[in-house]
């Protein structure tokens, strides 16, 4: 999983005790976040950073990006199991 974030130049989270901020929970609707199968951790300024177990899914950051009038979306790496179960 390491490996794979480098290549994808994204950083890599287990998300064992990993707490959405409720400003980011608000921004990001579920059933958005239960599709792109990503989880929304923290926003600040214009910045949303969420964790992602498909490196390769780029249509997910620029919906989101582009449906809530985010400038940046940050995406982090994390096991699939991880982000299924948050």
């Amino acid at each position: 999983l390491q490996a794979t974030a480098e290549v994808h130049g994204m950083t890599m989270a287990t998300l064992d005790d990993a707490k959405s901020t409720p400003e980011a929970l608000k921004l990001v609707p579920q059933n958005m976040a239960e599709l792109y199968k990503m989880v929304p951790l923290s926003v600040e300024g214009e910045t949303l950073t969420v964790a992602m177990s498909d490196p390769n899914n780029l249509q997910a950051l620029d919906d989101i990006r582009n449906f809530l009038g985010i400038r940046t979306v940050n995406a982090v790496l994390a096991p699939k199991a991880a982000v299924d179960a948050l």
